[in-house]
């Protein structure tokens, strides 16, 4: 009788060990979580700069070059057509390492390029038949 005294009295104990052990270590747990959690939001957040910085940087290179292909093209009659053009499909010229992700930066260069083709493009094209008409 004593023995199965006994090792009732361990389960017990350890039954009671493990749950103060486990209530013990939970807000460690949670706190750590909370740690790894906030540095992921950190880190998150500085990339989501990086790759702002490169998309803005990509739509400014972008635009410029967008404008000047638009305004050849509007002065010489050609097509409205910016999609075809190598400079946009490619979407890499003025990239450096250093400005981050290459595929924001794509991504606002092509944005850019469509508003300055689409701009200096119909800018052209009205300044060459006004030309025209004043002859």
């Amino acid at each position: 009788m004593r023995t199965k005294h006994k090792s009732i009295r361990r389960i017990l104990v350890l039954c009671c060990l493990g749950m103060l052990i486990s209530l013990g270590l939970a807000p460690s747990a949670q706190a750590q979580r909370k740690w790894l959690s906030f540095g992921w939001e950190e880190n998150h957040h500085e990339e989501r700069e990086h790759a702002r910085f490169a998309r803005e940087r990509g739509y400014q290179n972008g635009y410029t070059e967008g404008s000047n292909h638009g305004r050849i093209d509007g002065s010489r009659g050609f097509a409205f057509d910016y999609a075809n053009k190598r400079d946009y499909q490619v979407a890499d010229e003025g990239f450096r390492r250093e400005y981050g992700d290459r595929f924001a930066y794509q991504e606002g260069y092509r944005d850019g390029f469509a508003r300055g083709y689409e701009s200096s493009y119909q800018a052209a094209v009205d300044e060459r038949h006004s030309y025209w008409h004043r002859r």
